[in-house]
């Protein structure tokens, strides 16, 4: 049986975006496509666009970060350590200065500079989120994809999660925000821009 079907919908750089529908609804499957980890001619078919302003210098190198459900990152670094590694990784033509001013931007966006030489086998859920989150933002994606980013949080956590995203996504120059939430408090709810809702059936 089909999972998705006849979907459509679009999101906005400056904007956060939930994604939300029941259980079986397809919003994993939805990001999976969107990443690019679907692609399976013979089962998927679809497009998507990207769309820049007239005097874009960046169309062609379009970046999407994902951040999964499930953390996976080498515990045994301090977070300054791990932005370092992601930084050189995905920013290899930059300076040293250069990369060193845009992890400390990353850091500051997410509220860890006072813990940046902490070891992430001593961090917090929260903590540990946001360093998921902080690896993708320094690579300077376009979009950011979080899946379900509040899960194993509690409510304070997850609250001030999606307030830095929030925060994050009023910059100049911000990605477009596609997160994946379920079960929201009004206080989370009340802070997206836009909503993309599925059915049970995999329509929007």
């Amino acid at each position: 049986s089909l999972v998705l079907q006849q979907m459509s919908g679009h999101i906005r750089s400056g904007c956060m975006t939930a994604l939300m529908g029941p259980s079986g609804s397809g919003k994993s499957t939805l990001l999976n496509c969107i990443t690019g980890k679907l692609t399976s001619p013979t089962h998927i078919t679809g497009k998507c666009f990207l769309r820049y302003s007239l005097d874009s210098s960046s169309v062609c190198e379009t970046r999407i970060g994902f951040v999964p459900q499930k953390d996976s990152l080498y515990t045994r670094f301090t977070i300054f350590e791990t932005l370092v590694f992601a930084c050189k990784l995905n920013n290899p033509s930059w300076s040293v200065s250069e990369q060193q001013s845009h992890i400390d931007s990353t850091l500051k966006s997410l509220d860890l500079t006072d813990q940046k030489h902490f070891s992430l086998s001593k961090l917090s859920g929260g903590q540990l989120k946001r360093v998921s989150i902080a690896t993708e933002l320094v690579s300077n994606p376009a979009i950011l994809i979080l899946d379900e980013p509040t899960s194993g949080l509690d409510s304070d956590s997850a609250e001030r999660l999606i307030h830095l995203l929030k925060n994050i996504s009023n910059t100049t120059e911000s990605p477009a925000i596609l997160a994946t939430i379920h079960s929201p408090s009004y206080e989370i709810f009340s802070t997206f821009d836009d909503i993309i809702l599925l059915s049970k059936n995999g329509y929007n």
